[in-house]
C-alpha cells in the first residue's frame, strides 16, 4: 500500500531543553526517553519546541539522537533546525524520518529558519500533497512580546500562499479552563490573532 494512502504522523513535542545547559550531561538518557515515545506512537515528523540547542550542538544533538535510534532499533531522522538564541531558551527543529526523505515518499525544499529561534518553516511535497510545516515557540516572557512576534511574524506566514500544517507551543490560552497547571495566563486577546 502506498505511503500517502495511510498518512503521515506529526506531533509536537517541547522537550524543555537539548542544549548544553541543565540536560547536557544527560542528553543521550533524555534522548533516548524522547526516541521511546516516538516510536512507540509511530511518528513520521515530529515537530520540537525549546531546544536551547545553539547552532555548534546541532551536530552533537544528531550524533546522539542517531545512536538512540539505532540502539531502540527505530529509523533514524532527518533533521532540521532553527539554532536557538540562549543556551537557556528559544530554539525549534522538524524531524523527519530518514527513510522517507531517502525513499523519495517526503521531499523537502530548502527550510526557511528564524533569526529569532522561534520558528521554522519546512515546505513538503507529500506524494501529491504540497504544503508548509510551521513550527513556532511563541514568547512565553510578556503579552506585549507574544502580540510583537505573532502581529510581526506570524501573521506574514499565516497569510502566505499555500497550505501549512501548524505544530508549537503557544505559550497562552484563550480561556483558564484550557490550561491544567495554570502556568499560562489565559488571554483571549493573543489568541484572537489566531481566529
Amino acid at each position: 500500500m502506498p505511503r500517502e494512502s495511510i498518512g503521515l504522523k506529526i506531533a509536537s513535542h517541547n522537550v524543555r531543553g537539548l542544549g548544553s545547559g541543565r540536560y547536557g550531561p544527560n542528553l543521550p538518557v533524555k534522548l533516548i526517553a524522547l526516541s521511546k515515545i516516538w516510536l512507540a506512537h509511530r511518528l513520521d515528523i515530529v515537530c520540537l519546541q525549546e531546544t536551547h540547542v545553539l547552532i555548534d550542538g546541532i551536530t552533537r544533538v544528531n550524533l546522539h539522537l542517531s545512536r538512540a535510534a539505532e540502539m531502540l532499533g527505530g529509523c533514524g531522522w532527518d533533521t532540521f533546525w532553527t539554532p536557538a538564541v540562549s543556551s537557556r531558551s528559544c530554539g525549534v527543529a522538524i524531524l523527519i524520518r530518514s527513510f522517507l526523505v531517502a525513499s523519495g515518499t517526503v521531499q523537502v525544499e530548502r527550510p526557511i529558519p528564524h533569526t529569532t529561534g522561534r520558528l521554522l518553516i519546512l515546505p513538503i511535497q507529500w506524494g501529491s500533497h504540497s504544503f508548509k510545516i510551521v513550527n513556532i515557540y511563541v514568547p512565553v516572557d510578556s503579552r506585549s512580546q507574544q502580540r510583537v512576534f505573532i502581529t510581526s511574524y506570524l501573521k506574514r506566514v499565516a497569510a502566505s500562499p499555500g497550505k501549512q500544517i501548524w505544530c508549537g507551543d503557544y505559550n497562552f490560552v484563550r480561556s483558564a479552563m484550557d490550561c491544567l497547571n495554570g502556568s499560562h495566563g489565559a488571554d483571549h486577546t493573543i489568541a484572537d490573532h489566531f481566529d
